[in-house]
Formats: C-alpha cells, sequence, structure tokens
C-alpha cells in the first residue's frame, strides 16, 4: 500500500506544471508601496521650493521613496515669493500715486461719460 501511494504522490506531481524554485524572482517593494504625496510649494526667503511626485526604488529589500527638489530664485527675476509661489513685489510708491490720482499709473483711467 505504501508504495502505491508513492507512486500517485510521485505521478502527481509529475503532472503539476514546475514551481518557480530556485528562481531568483522576488517580489517589487514597489509594487506594494506607495509613496506620500509630495509637500506642498513653499518659500525659503525669495527661493521657491517645489517637491516633485516620489520615485520608489528598492533598497536592501525595502522601497525607498525619492522627491526630486527644484528650487528656483525668484529674486532673480525681480519677484518675490510668497505662499509658495514667486509674485511680482509690489511697488508702494505707484500705488500711493494711483490711490491719490497724483501721478501715472499702471491702470488706464476712463473718464466718466458726460
Amino acid at each position: 500500500m505504501a508504495r502505491s501511494l508513492f507512486a500517485a504522490l510521485a505521478i502527481a506531481a509529475l503532472a503539476l506544471p514546475p514551481a518557480a524554485c530556485g528562481d531568483d524572482a522576488h517580489p517589487d517593494p514597489c509594487d506594494e508601496t506607495a509613496c506620500p504625496l509630495p509637500a506642498a510649494p513653499r518659500c525659503e526667503g525669495a527661493t521657491l521650493v517645489v517637491v516633485g511626485a516620489a520615485a520608489c526604488t528598492e533598497v536592501d529589500g525595502a522601497a525607498r521613496c525619492d522627491y526630486a527638489t527644484t528650487r528656483t530664485d525668484c529674486g532673480a527675476s525681480g519677484m518675490g515669493c510668497a505662499e509658495g509661489a514667486c509674485h511680482p513685489v509690489a511697488d508702494a510708491a505707484p500705488a500711493a500715486a494711483c490711490a491719490a490720482d497724483a501721478g501715472p499709473c499702471d491702470v488706464i483711467r476712463i473718464p466718466p461719460a458726460e
């Protein structure tokens, strides 16, 4: 009986497809890892700092999320950085002159119809 059981198991084993025994395939940890969203753009003085989307890489069998960071000197183009973006720097003198109708402005004033 033991001999027939052994023969049945041997035949069953031959009928099964070969297993992935011995291959070097292993699950990619990045397939199972969702990298956190990058931080919102921010200002460091007059420099705009933007963090890009993450790139997942495997390091020693573990997932590692790396983020590319871009720095833009807003001041190099005469702008300032505020609320995570480069903005034109407000010039207080022309704004005051326009408000008081005391001088030239960037706004074209249309006189009221008579």
